[in-house]
């Protein structure tokens, strides 16, 4: 017979003094735009332009991108088809 493998036991862990962002919820997200807020009075106009392309602007410019190149070719390929058809 095989051997009988032992319960398995979690190691005891040490506290983490770090709160859980997911476990915040609202409270985070207000703290954070607050901070951005404070942030913004502070900086020049070339800092915050930084600042918003390596949070949220980085994902709008690839939406807008990958939109673009998605939608220009099939907004484009009706009417080649229709000049390609030979005239009657």
């Amino acid at each position: 017979m095989f051997p009988v493998p032992p319960p398995f036991r979690m190691k005891p862990t040490r506290l983490d003094p770090t709160p859980n962002p997911l476990s915040l919820g609202p409270s985070l997200h207000q703290a954070t735009s607050r901070d951005l807020a404070r942030l913004a009075q502070q900086v020049d106009l070339f800092r915050l332009l930084s600042l918003y392309y390596t949070s949220i602007g980085f994902f709008l410019n690839q939406v807008a991108q990958t939109l673009t190149l998605t939608l220009t070719p099939t907004r484009n390929l009706p009417s080649a088809l229709i000049t390609s058809l030979p005239n009657p």
